[in-house]
């Protein structure tokens, strides 16, 4: 997803599942769940236009690896999986994931619009890098599962100030699972995920006593020599990086000009019209 617009997620109970957002902000792709008419009468802000292709495929190779709606090929789904392994944020949704539904075998598919999940299934887009999809991973397996633990927000179940707080807090703690696992897999540097190079920037400027020497001397030459040298930790603190990730991305989202790709709305706003629209007598 991009910066400009996070992803959704959707809600458990069959017949809620056209009144319900589905959502991603990681690298963004956010779509309603529903019917044409709904569809017609709220834009998807987490559906992105077609950006510009990065797969490194030729057309016709795109239509035979990576068709439309059709499940990612084995041997991609395991260097995503051994990559996901091998961050210890990501091992842990993991773990979550399997226990409440007995494996990991969830579906996995192509997608034309984005990267999101919807409905206990994650979709990413074809037209992006490998690289990419680490990231994107991480964040769209928080919505899996918060989808299966029944705690997403519930367009009918909930006030209005209660879904918008639930659909939010998930979007961040995706966001900060994708940040996190980033920085765990050695990785300093990824614009295709939103507001990570900030959020490093960040890191490394004012929250330095977070940091273990692999991140304070990341960087490499005399800049990580001397960033190394530098008092501080014998290891990240990774809940103190989890807290000012929280704190960033809250901000970005509230106020710090992140808006939906397609409506130009705060994601506040996005998230309270929709249950207004949904509660309209």
């Amino acid at each position: 997803m991009k910066a400009q617009s996070p992803q959704k997620q959707s809600t458990p109970l069959a017949q809620e599942v056209a009144q319900s957002p589905a959502q991603s902000v990681g690298n963004t792709s956010q779509d309603l769940l529903g019917n044409a008419a709904m569809v017609a009468q709220m834009k998807e802000p987490e559906v992105e236009a077609p950006a510009p292709d990065k797969s490194g495929l030729s057309a016709a190779e795109l239509e035979k690896q990576r068709p439309v709606n059709g499940d990612v090929d084995s041997g991609t789904r395991q260097r995503l999986m051994d990559r996901l392994n091998g961050a210890p944020e990501t091992v842990q949704v993991l773990a979550d994931i399997k226990k409440l539904r007995g494996d990991l075998n969830f579906a996995l598919k192509w997608s034309d619009r984005g990267s999101y999940h919807k409905s206990g299934s994650i979709s990413l887009d074809r037209h992006a890098a490998e690289d990419a999809m680490f990231a994107t991973m991480s964040h769209e397996l928080v919505h899996l599962h918060t989808h299966l633990s029944g705690k997403q927000g519930s367009i009918k179940r909930d006030d209005r100030d209660t879904y918008v707080t639930k659909m939010m807090d998930d979007e961040i703690k995706a966001q900060t699972t994708a940040f996190v696992s980033l920085l765990q897999s050695g990785v300093t540097k990824q614009a295709s995920s939103a507001g990570f190079d900030e959020f490093y920037k960040l890191l490394t400027s004012k929250h330095k006593d977070l940091l273990g020497p692999e991140l304070r001397g990341s960087g490499g030459g005399l800049l990580a020599f001397f960033s190394q040298s530098e008092s501080g930790p014998a290891k990240t603190d990774w809940d103190g990086v989890k807290n000012v990730a929280k704190e960033f991305l809250t901000s970005k989202f509230k106020g710090g000009g992140w808006v939906t790709s397609n409506t130009g709305d705060n994601y506040y706003d996005y998230y309270g019209g929709f249950w207004d629209q949904q509660h309209k007598k």
